[in-house]
């Protein structure tokens, strides 16, 4: 304490003799008195030594409310708080290692060290101490900067420090959520492969009463992979073959991914022969190669072929494909002009109906049935328009037929026929 502000102190406490002596004596008697002692005035003192501790006293008193911000400097570290000296504030002021971060450390030193200067506030005024937190002041600065990603949608980077039911909490600055269903855009049994991880990440919701922020890694995840779909589909061109793996089957085709967008190869689009089900041929994961056949840029599709990047069965045939050849062949279809007869993988050719039989039919029903098997023989090979001309009549036998030659004796006689009935004839002559 300064020599000053004692003397301030001490001023204080000075009365004159006439305000002593009033204090004891009845109202005329002052009166007299007062007359008397106009001029003089005595000076009564407090003891010099309890005058001293009541400055000190008033001085020391803390002048600090609940919610008041203070700077300080650590200044020593204990096993449950850290002392940190504030000016012009001689009792403790201590915070609580519940209070020193956000992360709520269990070890002091994990939070401050000796020396630091620190952002406090004033949560507690006790009569011997002032309680402090760092952690709502940090606190208070960590929620406001996540406000403003929440505001403006950014991602950010945050690293998993704990897998709990029903999902994962990262280290936001403060402890955040991520649940289960928005870990990843596909189901994870496992979820503690994320442990001590970072993930990018998107604040969902925010509650600041309860200090509550929920985020999601697959929101990262579906935006990345729009973005991706957009260059992609702007990188490709129709009548382009790529590369692809099949991601899943459907009953009507197989979803495949050509770089980050999925398109679809519909069944009839997966082998020259015919396909009932894409399972026949093909299993998620197969990694094949893909004809594009168009785009739709608006709605996002692509359309795919497999069966147009394989050699046809034409070409792969040819060599079997001549004129004269007899096949065993499987009637596909039946039009009123004609069946049509399989009579290799892929390779189909016509006969029409004048060659289905010798006799007259009217429809090629009265004798042919779908799935039946025939012989075949072929007429005509077009190998410009890839047609085959095919014929069951040549090789069946003609049951109408009719001998038109005469039989001949093995030997002749050398006579001729008048030489042989010329007995008989003589009595018609005469």
């Amino acid at each position: 304490m300064t020599e000053e502000t004692k003397e301030n102190l001490l001023e204080q406490t000075e009365i004159t003799k006439e305000e002593v002596a009033s204090q004891a004596m009845p109202a005329d008697e002052k009166q007299v008195v007062a007359a008397e002692q106009e001029q003089e005035i005595v000076t009564v003192t407090a003891e010099p030594t309890s005058m001293e501790q009541l400055a000190e006293e008033m001085l020391s008193l803390p002048q600090f409310e609940v919610g008041q911000a203070v700077t300080g400097v650590v200044s020593s570290l204990e096993e449950k708080h850290a002392k940190v000296a504030i000016d012009n504030c001689e009792f403790d002021c201590i915070i609580p290692v519940r209070e020193l971060s956000i992360s709520r450390s269990e070890q002091v030193t994990d939070a401050v060290s000796i020396g630091d200067e620190v952002q406090l506030v004033v949560i507690k005024v006790e009569e011997n101490a002032v309680i402090l937190s760092k952690r709502a002041v940090d606190l208070i600065s960590v929620w406001e900067s996540l406000v403003t990603k929440f505001e403006r949608g950014e991602v950010f980077e945050a690293t998993v420090t704990e897998v709990v039911k029903g999902g994962l909490v990262v280290d936001i600055g403060l402890r955040g959520f991520i649940p289960a269903s928005m870990v990843d855009d596909k189901y994870v049994e496992d979820l503690s492969i994320y442990q001590d991880q970072s993930l990018s990440l998107k604040i969902m919701e925010m509650d600041e009463e309860k200090s509550r922020v929920i985020l999601s890694h697959r929101e990262v995840l579906r935006e990345q992979k729009v973005e991706n779909e957009k260059a992609v589909m702007t990188s490709l061109t129709v009548g382009a073959i790529v590369e692809g793996t099949v991601a899943r089957l459907a009953n009507f085709g197989a979803f495949v991914d050509i770089g980050g967008v999925e398109g679809l190869v519909h069944v009839s689009q997966i082998s020259h022969q015919r396909v009932n089900e894409p399972s026949e041929c093909l299993t998620a994961g197969d990694v094949i190669q893909v004809k594009i056949l168009s785009i739709d840029k608006e709605a996002g599709r692509i359309s795919l072929s497999i069966k147009d990047t394989l050699p046809g069965p034409w070409e792969a045939n040819l060599d079997q494909l001549k004129v004269g050849q007899v096949f065993e062949g499987t009637v596909k279809r039946l039009v009123d002009f004609g069946a049509f007869v399989e009579v290799l993988p892929g390779v189909e050719g016509l006969v029409h109906i004048s060659q289905i039989a010798h006799e007259h039919i009217k429809t090629p029903h009265e004798v042919l049935s779908e799935g039946s098997t025939v012989n075949v023989k072929v007429l005509k090979v077009d190998n410009e328009s890839q047609k085959l001309s095919l014929s069951i009549k040549e090789l069946l036998e003609n049951p109408e037929a009719e001998i038109t030659d005469f039989e001949l004796p093995e030997e002749s006689t050398g006579f001729s026929i008048g030489e042989l009935f010329a007995d008989q004839l003589k009595g018609f002559k005469e």
